[in-house]
């Protein structure tokens, strides 16, 4: 069964979370991570969305560092 449509207000922030398939890691070389960045922040401009923030959390870990990154 596929997933319920994503409900969006506009103007209200989301929270967006990325991770992997049977808790594997998204990325395994961080040449991929900054592609996924650039690609990320290239979509984020076509569509008028603003990122405000990354973090980065192990795959699987179900907590994060408690780092995150100001976009």
């Amino acid at each position: 069964m596929s997933r319920k449509p994503r409900f969006i207000l506009p103007g209200v922030p989301q929270h967006v979370i990325q991770h992997g398939h049977n808790r594997e890691p998204c990325f395994y070389a961080t040449d991929d991570y900054r592609r996924y960045c650039r690609d990320l922040q290239e979509a984020a401009e076509k569509n008028q969305a603003q990122i405000h923030a990354d973090e980065s959390c192990p795959s699987g870990s179900g907590a994060c560092s408690g780092v995150s990154r100001a976009v």
